[in-house]
């Protein structure tokens, strides 16, 4: 998040998303095939036991720990809007002129923004492959698992629930997923 972070400080609005597909982009059609990742062997994730309580092998365990993560997140992210570090957050998206004046640094804070966004994506990339248990990371013959098309309707599940809000972008997700799955 911090070296996609520096180059979309440029960028605000939507082509700050277009930015992070156009880099979704470049990481799947390039980078994932670099020799550093190997070559491209089907990786076969094996769930365990969690602090000798949890076992999280049963499908429906490990749904119920995803949905507490999506609960224990939700509730942190509204609380982080109420800081003063949340509140600098959108001061300088509101503002960022009038933020600056009040000696608050308009990069330090998109740059925050961005790590915890990304720290959270990351969060749910990994529950998601412990959700699917197998993945291939970069041969030609599987189709791609984090490609452009998955960060464009990350986007639009985001927009249709609400930009700046939490409960609105588990509504935009429940939209978007969930009512074509029912």
């Amino acid at each position: 998040a911090l070296v996609v972070g520096f180059p979309a400080l440029r960028v605000t609005g939507p082509f700050l998303a277009i930015t992070t597909v156009g880099f979704a982009v470049t990481a799947q059609s390039w980078l994932y095939f670099q020799p550093i990742f190997g070559t491209g062997p089907t990786y076969l994730l094996r769930r365990s036991i969690i602090f000798g309580l949890l076992d999280l092998y049963s499908e429906s365990t490990y749904y119920y720990l995803c949905l507490v993560v999506l609960l224990i997140v939700a509730v942190g992210v509204s609380r982080l809007r109420t800081t003063g570090i949340g509140r600098t957050i959108i001061a300088v998206r509101d503002n960022a002129p009038a933020a600056s004046s009040f000696a608050v640094s308009p990069t330090v804070a998109k740059l925050s923004a961005f790590i915890f966004s990304g720290a959270l994506a990351g969060l749910a990339g990994a529950l998601y492959v412990g959700s699917i248990v197998q993945f291939q990371l970069n041969s030609a013959d599987s189709p791609p698992i984090f490609g452009p098309d998955q960060s464009l309707l990350i986007i639009s599940m985001v927009v249709i629930g609400g930009l700046g809000s939490v409960p609105g972008a588990v509504l935009g997700a429940v939209y978007v997923v969930g009512l074509p799955a029912v």
